[in-house]
């Protein structure tokens, strides 16, 4: 006997037992009829488990009450408890839990029933193949909950949308299958999508029509016809409605050549280049005796020739030697100007300054500058415009 959350097994056995009491004084007193007796027996045996338990419940009150042991109306309510309880437990073995709808055990008796009727009858017999669509991605990415929750919504909805008449059953893990008799494929196939409207989990039917003759008993065909019309229709539904891929971006590869520009990445880069060489122009440096660093000269006046001239180089005597120096870029050239003051030991006697020395070899109009590397700044500013081209892209 099943036994309330929180309460003694004895503590049930006598409240089934004190109702059982209950209700053969009322029908001893009322003359209840043997339908409504079982009726009421029936009520009562929902929370009996099993039909020995029928057994034991009805020998106690028998114990309680005094009776004979041949009292014709407890014998009466032990017939229809136990009969009540066996029926129960084959529903429910026959019935799936999840869904509500017949299991698959009753299939084939109950589709050989129909059969014979339809063809006594001449009335049309049609079998409905229902799957659900995408269980495994659901189960993948919600959990088997959420697929449990989809199956139970579609076998709600066969419930709902299907006559008493029709028998369903729930066919494997994701398959059902309906018997529909005196409907036609076209009416199956407006109750098919009654069913779809009213749950939102996507399903997929076909829909096959029995022969309608009692020698055609091939099962198994009738329901591989509903099958195969049920996979047409799905290969149909995905030919009209393929599935959306999102195109891959590809980015041009950094290395190697750079394809051509053109439009508006040719204008920002005309336009940055032009800026870049004047700022090249613009940039002078003078060398400074004895560090060997470049500092920017603060008002050039000239730009200088980019002809091979000879360089100087500065020796440990101070004095500027004219001395040929092979130059990495023969488009540049480097000259030094040294200004010096030499001052020498104090004596007695003053001695002269000495003048600054100048090389007259020099050019005396211009300014001995000359820009550093052009060609890596220029380059430097050609790899950065091409990775903001890049990013805009």
């Amino acid at each position: 006997m099943s036994t309330a959350p929180g309460a003694r097994p004895e503590d049930q056995q006598d409240c089934l037992v004190d109702r059982l009491l209950a209700l053969v004084a009322a029908a001893e007193a009322k003359q209840w009829s043997r339908h409504r007796l079982d009726q009421a027996v029936s009520r009562w045996s929902r929370e009996v488990a099993t039909p020995s338990d029928v057994l034991t419940l009805v020998a106690v009150a028998r114990r309680r009450r005094g009776a004979a042991p041949d009292d014709e109306l407890l014998d009466q309510v032990l017939h229809a408890g136990v009969t009540a309880v066996a029926q129960r437990l084959v529903r429910e073995a026959l019935t799936d839990s999840l869904t509500g709808l017949a299991t698959r055990a009753r299939l084939e008796e109950e589709a050989q029933r129909l059969i014979a009727v339809a063809a006594r009858t001449r009335s049309p017999l049609t079998a409905v193949m229902i799957d659900v669509d995408g269980l495994k991605r659901i189960n993948d990415e919600q959990g088997h909950h959420a697929g449990d929750e989809a199956i139970a919504e579609v076998g709600r909805a066969v419930r709902e949308h299907t006559r008493k008449s029709d028998r369903a059953f729930r066919w494997g893990g994701d398959e059902f299958v309906v018997f529909m008799p005196g409907t036609t494929a076209d009416q199956a196939r407006v109750v098919v999508d009654r069913v779809q409207r009213s749950c939102r989990t996507a399903i997929t039917a076909g829909v096959a029509a029995h022969s309608g003759t009692a020698r055609d008993t091939d099962l198994a065909g009738w329901l591989k016809r509903a099958d195969a019309a049920m996979y047409q229709r799905r290969e149909t539904a995905r030919a009209q409605h393929p599935p959306v891929q999102a195109d891959r971006v590809r980015r041009p590869a950094r290395h190697g050549r750079r394809p051509g520009l053109t439009g508006a990445a040719l204008a920002v880069l005309v336009a940055t280049v032009a800026s870049g060489a004047g700022w090249v122009g613009a940039t002078q440096v003078v060398p400074t005796l004895g560090t060997g660093q470049a500092q920017p000269e603060a008002s050039p006046t000239t730009q200088p020739s980019l002809a091979p001239q000879p360089a100087r180089q500065v020796v440990p005597t101070g004095r500027p030697t004219a001395v040929p120096v092979e130059q990495p870029r023969p488009t540049t050239t480097v000259v030094v100007v040294e200004r010096e003051t030499v001052q020498l030991p104090t004596s007695p006697t003053p001695l002269p300054e000495v003048p600054q020395v100048v090389p007259t070899s020099l050019p005396t109009a211009g300014p001995s500058v000359l820009p550093t590397e052009p060609p890596s700044v220029v380059g430097g500013l050609l790899d950065a415009v091409g990775h903001l081209l890049d990013g805009l892209g």
